[in-house]
């Protein structure tokens, strides 16, 4: 858990380092559906596309942290969702939920695809990982402090988190929404879309684990 931590942390100063203009561009255009063509005409799509890369496994990384922290926190002990074993491996294991949810993610865009014969599905792709690696580049160090918290620091951290990531993810619905409505789609379909790339999985997750937790 702390190895994998330190990697996403020095991968993410790395990023910092390396990657300032297209940080600076990703919050000059916050509110505006612009950001990655300015990153195109100023870093070119290679740079751009290793950024976004990198961004996003840390981003992916931090998830299954912040999983496994939840769990110790939050599930007691002697749950039936701690099997023997499970203890050592528990960050592996959050980790292939985090690869599964991805591969789910991937699929779901690439069958749209194909079923509606739209490549502005794709679009929707590129502007669903842009908001991500927004989050990412903004809350990287919020959730990082909230990963190693303990006792009273706990709740202020857990505090700070929530009220950090709330204008995230009100951009990240605005993104979406407006991309529907730019191409003249119906806003029901917005709201399944949601449903089926976040909820669904979600609750799967929910419903495959045990009554008492």
């Amino acid at each position: 858990f702390h190895i994998l931590l330190v990697v996403t942390l020095v991968a993410y100063l790395y990023m910092l380092l390396r990657s300032w203009k297209f940080i600076r561009s990703i919050h000059i255009d916050v509110l505006e559906n612009r950001s990655e063509q300015r990153l195109i005409a100023e870093g070119g799509v290679l740079p751009l596309q290793r950024f976004k890369q990198v961004a996003t496994t840390i981003g992916l990384l931090l998830i299954a942290l912040v999983g496994v922290r939840a769990a110790d926190l939050f599930v007691a002990a002697d749950s039936p969702i701690f099997s023997p074993g499970i203890a050592p491996v528990a960050t592996i294991v959050a980790l292939l939920f985090v690869g599964v949810f991805v591969a789910w993610f991937y699929a779901l865009h690439k069958v749209a695809e194909w079923v509606s014969s739209m490549p502005e599905v794709q679009m929707l792709a590129s502007v669903v990982q842009m908001s991500f690696v927004r989050g990412v580049v903004l809350l990287y160090p919020f959730v990082a402090v909230w990963l190693l918290a303990d006792g009273e620091s706990f709740t202020r951290a857990s505090v700070v988190a929530v009220v950090a990531a709330a204008p995230i993810a009100v951009l990240y619905l605005k993104d979406t929404f407006l991309f529907f409505i730019e191409k003249k789609i119906p806003i029901l379909y917005w709201i399944l879309y949601l449903c089926t790339a976040f909820l669904l999985p979600i609750s799967f997750v929910f419903a495959m684990l045990p009554a008492e937790v």
